[in-house]
């Protein structure tokens, strides 16, 4: 069959994958129904994509009473066919699509058929129904998965439409540099944490980040200054007055799909006059049945007990 035997419409489809796409294996019934008279009024070729390629071929001929006609084609004009599904893998995939809407039922000068499809067979992305067979025509269907049929009217010939795929990018989450631990002194601010962003497909700018402390009491998000711009940033991080401990700060990182964590340990070391403060409130403390403080067992802490217990909870602390 040769592309001057037509006059008019065809269905083209794009389908334009790459390894930045989301590939989803699928199957679509593209339905056409003509007035309902004699003969076939109904027509279905199948179009899709997947693992492995299959086709039917159609019959070479229409039969001999009809109102509706509809033929599969590759874009090289093999063909026709009933089914065409293709091998994943290419770049792009094309089909035509070719109606007559018409047939030699009626004697009527134009006759309207209807493209019709489940939305719900449709693989992840857009897809769009354009006029005529060279990318030139009007769109006249902007989203085919928020209506499910076309009419198209005519006399007894062939017509032709572009039906564009374009599936969905893979969205590849936002990343953030490692930020090491960190320990200051007691009523100290630290500055110059850098650490940088980055994504595929978003802006640094775009990218949303948000802070949290597991000790607000000690750090609270407040006192979390973020600095910069682009993919390089800073935080300033002033701890509360007089308070020390430790903390895990959490940076998130979202762009607006995926999200991405970073935390890291804060330890805001004690000065010595803290260290002689809580060996005195521990000193000559009275403690019963707790063998792991009174080490001596004489049911009190001495300066020893308390200076050992210290040493304890500052490397639990850090």
């Amino acid at each position: 069959m040769k592309k001057k035997k037509f006059v008019s419409i065809g269905i083209i489809i794009f389908i334009c994958l790459s390894n930045n796409y989301a590939f989803s294996h699928w199957q679509a019934v593209i339905h056409a129904e003509g007035e309902k008279l004699e003969g076939q009024v109904v027509c279905d070729v199948i179009i899709g994509v997947d693992s492995e390629a299959d086709s039917k071929e159609a019959p070479p001929t229409p039969p001999p009473i009809y109102t509706v006609h509809m033929l599969l084609y590759q874009m090289n004009w093999n063909g026709p066919f009933l089914k065409d599904i293709r091998k994943e893998g290419e770049e792009s995939y094309s089909w035509f699509i070719c109606i007559d809407p018409h047939g030699n039922a009626t004697t009527q000068p134009t006759a309207k058929s209807v493209i019709s499809w489940d939305p719900d067979e449709f693989g992840p992305g857009s897809y769009s129904l354009q006029e005529g067979y060279d990318g030139t025509g009007p769109i006249v269907v902007s989203d085919m998965k928020s209506v499910n049929s076309y009419s198209v009217t005519g006399a007894n010939t062939f017509y032709y439409f572009i039906l564009t795929y374009t599936p969905d990018k893979e969205d590849d989450p936002p990343a953030i540099s490692a930020i090491p631990d960190q320990i200051t002194k007691k009523n100290t601010t630290i500055d110059n944490i850098n650490f940088t962003l980055s994504d595929k497909e978003t802006s640094p700018d775009d990218l949303n980040i948000s802070i949290s402390s597991s000790n607000p009491l000690l750090v609270s998000k407040e006192k979390i200054l973020i600095t910069g711009n682009g993919i390089d940033r800073s935080l300033v991080i002033t701890p509360e007055n007089n308070k020390f401990g430790s903390t895990i700060i959490t940076i998130s990182v979202n762009d607006d799909t995926s999200s991405v964590n970073e935390t890291f340990k804060i330890t805001i070391m004690p000065e010595l006059s803290d260290i002689i403060n809580i060996l005195q409130i521990l000193s000559g403390m009275v403690v019963q049945n707790n063998l792991m403080m009174d080490i001596n067992g004489d049911q009190k802490i001495d300066m020893t007990e308390g200076i050992y217990l210290f040493k304890i909870l500052s490397n639990l602390m850090i």
